[in-house]
């Protein structure tokens, strides 16, 4: 082997290196929204409550917060929600909708009194749903199953 071909070896490897740690950056770039629910004390009032959290490096916008129920793991795979058991809180108390998540930043809040349509909150089987500006689908997040 001569000088020039271990060069391009040398160079092969440097570009290959250089492209991992382009498509990584890719992977890590952007928001990265986490949320979290969690249902009342008090059982009667029927409340949910959700903290969003932006932990990426680019702002998004919170739009939507929908409670919903999926019959089954396919549906909630697809994002297809029983509609006639979900319900949209156009007026969730705490910051109001839309809000402009800056990177390091959380939004807090939660909806006052979900009907009854919906499910048992303490089942396990009902999600929140929270649409941001970043992407098409929502985030989800399970409110966990009431502990005795």
């Amino acid at each position: 082997m001569t000088y020039g071909d271990w060069t391009a070896i040398y160079a092969a490897i440097v570009a290959t290196g250089a492209l991992v740690l382009e498509v990584r950056r890719w992977f890590e770039s952007g928001p990265k929204v986490f949320v979290r629910a969690s249902i009342g004390l008090d059982r009667d009032k029927r409340e949910v409550f959700v903290t969003v959290t932006n932990r990426g490096d680019t702002v998004t916008t919170v739009t939507h917060f929908t409670v919903n129920q999926y019959s089954g793991f396919w549906d909630r795979l697809r994002d297809r929600f029983d509609f006639d058991r979900s319900y949209p809180v156009f007026h969730p108390s705490g910051k109001p909708l839309p809000n402009v998540l800056a990177p390091g930043t959380h939004w807090t809040g939660w909806a006052d009194a979900v009907p009854v349509y919906v499910g048992d909150l303490e089942t396990g089987a009902v999600w929140v749903a929270i649409h941001t500006t970043d992407r098409d689908r929502p985030y989800l997040a399970r409110i966990p199953k009431h502990r005795r």
